[in-house]
């Protein structure tokens, strides 16, 4: 019989939030600690070596911009919120590292309080940067799935 202290049910939707908002923190909550942990460190070791790799311009949000970037899009056709994202396909990736991306997105553009922000890198290792940052949040989408398939079924046993 299952540990009573290691069985918590909680509902899938706050695991799932849970599990974006800090990766690994879904399987915490579950009470699968060590795997919670090693989760957890792989997935933000994975993003930040991608900010290491390519600079932390690898994270580039259509809608979080410099004050040039947003200048050069209102001098281009109005496009529509989905037609920014599809521009830029890698951030759906990235995104689901979670609140993480959004903060490193924000400091790459307001960085030395300057109106262009961290300079983008222009070779192969922004693009490996990218790819590190993206897989990093799609290895954490599938966590996060597991985490909430978890919760809802007795912890997976």
């Amino acid at each position: 019989m299952p540990d009573a202290r290691k069985t918590k049910f909680l509902p899938p939707p706050l695991v799932a939030l849970a599990a974006w908002i800090l990766p690994g923190s879904g399987y915490w909550l579950i009470g699968q600690r060590a795997r919670g942990l090693v989760v957890g460190v792989t997935i933000l070791l994975l993003f930040f070596a991608g900010l290491l790799i390519g600079g932390i311009r690898v994270v580039d949000s259509p809608w979080i911009e410099s004050p040039q970037q947003m200048r050069e899009r209102q001098s281009k056709l109005p496009l529509n919120p989905v037609a920014s994202l599809l521009q830029k396909p890698w951030f759906i990736g990235q995104i689901f590292a979670g609140p993480v991306v959004l903060a490193a997105n924000k400091v790459g553009v307001s960085w030395g309080g300057g109106d262009e922000g961290a300079p983008f890198s222009h070779s192969r290792v922004y693009e490996i940067g990218t790819l590190y940052a993206a897989v990093a949040g799609m290895l954490n989408l599938m966590a996060i799935i597991d985490a909430a398939y978890r919760a809802g079924n007795d912890g997976g046993r």
